[in-house]
C-alpha cells in the first residue's frame, strides 16, 4: 500500500461496512432488517476525487434537512448503504418509505421501451390536467377507497402515506380515459372551449353548444376538436336517406312541416328541456318516435350518422334548425 501510495497510483476511497446488520421503518412497508453481510463495500470517492452517489445523496438530505426520503421500491437495496453512512457522520437518518413500481398490464414494469409514458405527452393529446393528476395521484394509492375523483386540495388534505400500497400499481389506461370524461363534462364549460383553443386550427368563437353537446361523449379534448367541423356546413346529402322505413317522401314533408310549426313556437335554450318537451309531443299525437325523430336529425345534419335531433336543435338554434329543415323539405318536393 504504501509502495503504491508513494508512487501516487489512482485509488479510491471505500465505505468499510461493519459487521451486524442495519434496521429502519418503511412508512409503508413497516420493519426491513438487512444483514451486513449482504452490503458491499461502496465506493464513496472515485479515482478522480469524485464522489458517487451515495455519498453525494446522504450529505445533500443532511445539508437540505430532509425529514423523509420518497422513492421507487427498486431503491430499497440501497437504504443499508445510506444508513451505514448516516451513522458514521453522526447525523439522524430521514425516514423511509419506498412505494410501489408502476406496472404495465401483464405486471412489467412500466417503461417507455413499451410505451408512451410520458405525462406531458399526454397533455398534447387532449388529456386535462385535473385527470392527469388524479389518476397518477392514486396509483396504488386511494386517499378514501370510497371513491375515485378528487380534487387537487382534497389530494393535499388527505394525504397520506401509511395508505400507500406495498404491491405495484398497474396503470390502466382505462381508467385515465374514465376520468377524463368525468373532468370533461364536470368543468366549467367556457374552461373547456378555452382548453380546446389549441387544438383548433384556428380560433373559433360560438361554439359552446357545440362543445357542451360534444364533451358528454367525448374522451379528450381532440376527440371535440374533430368533431366540430361536422357542424360548420349542411354536406350535399342524398334525399332518400331523409325518408324512415316504410315511410315515403310525402309523408316526411308531413313531418318535417309539423316539427317546423313545433320549433317556431318552442324554446331551444336547455337540451334536457328539448328533448324532454318533443318526445311529450310525439307522445301526444301518438305518432312513432322514429318517424319524427329520423328525418328531423337528417336534415339537421345532413347525414345518417349525427348527434340526436334535441343536441342539433340546441347547437343550431331557432333561424338555423328552420334553414337545413325548409332545405330538406324542398329536396322532397323536388326543388
Amino acid at each position: 500500500v504504501e509502495r503504491r501510495l508513494a508512487a501516487e497510483d489512482p485509488y479510491v476511497i471505500r465505505m468499510k461496512v461493519p459487521e451486524g446488520s442495519s434496521t429502519f421503518s418503511d412508512v409503508i412497508r413497516g420493519e426491513v432488517t438487512f444483514d451486513h453481510e449482504e452490503v458491499d463495500d461502496q465506493i464513496l470517492l472515485k479515482s478522480d476525487g469524485f464522489p458517487t452517489y451515495h455519498l453525494a445523496v446522504v450529505i445533500d438530505d443532511h445539508e437540505m434537512q430532509i425529514s423523509t426520503i420518497l422513492r421507487g421500491e427498486e431503491w430499497i437495496s440501497s437504504t443499508p448503504t445510506q444508513l451505514i453512512l448516516f451513522k458514521m457522520f453522526g447525523w439522524e437518518a430521514p425516514k423511509f418509505a419506498h412505494v410501489p413500481l408502476l406496472l404495465n398490464p401483464d405486471k412489467t414494469k412500466l417503461s417507455k421501451r413499451q410505451g408512451d409514458v410520458s405525462a406531458a405527452s399526454y397533455l398534447e393529446r387532449g388529456y386535462l390536467k385535473e385527470a392527469l393528476v388524479n389518476f397518477l395521484a392514486t396509483l396504488g394509492y386511494n386517499p378514501t377507497g370510497d371513491r375515485e375523483i378528487y380534487t387537487m386540495e382534497e389530494l393535499i388534505e388527505l394525504f397520506d402515506l401509511t395508505k400507500v400500497k406495498k404491491s405495484g400499481a398497474v396503470v390502466n389506461f382505462e381508467k385515465l380515459d374514465w376520468m377524463n370524461k368525468q373532468y370533461l363534462q364536470d368543468l366549467p364549460l367556457d374552461t373547456v372551449v378555452e382548453r380546446l383553443q389549441p387544438f383548433l386550427k384556428e380560433k373559433q368563437e360560438d361554439i359552446e353548444r357545440m362543445v357542451d353537446v360534444e364533451r358528454q361523449r367525448a374522451t379528450t379534448l381532440i376527440d371535440i376538436a374533430q368533431a366540430l367541423p361536422d357542424y360548420a356546413t349542411l354536406p350535399d346529402y342524398e334525399t332518400p336517406i331523409l325518408v324512415w322505413k316504410h315511410a315515403d317522401a310525402r309523408e316526411t314533408v308531413d313531418m318535417l312541416n309539423m316539427a317546423k310549426a313545433y320549433i317556431q313556437d318552442a324554446s331551444l335554450e336547455n337540451l334536457e328541456q328539448i328533448e324532454t318537451a318533443i318526445k311529450d309531443w310525439i307522445n301526444q299525437h301518438e305518432w312513432k318516435m322514429g318517424a319524427m325523430l329520423h328525418p328531423l336529425r337528417v336534415s339537421l345534419a345532413g347525414r345518417k350518422t349525427s348527434p340526436s335531433p334535441f343536441e342539433l336543435l340546441y347547437v343550431y338554434g331557432k333561424e338555423e334548425s328552420l334553414r337545413r329543415i325548409n332545405i330538406a323539405i324542398d329536396r322532397l318536393n323536388g326543388s
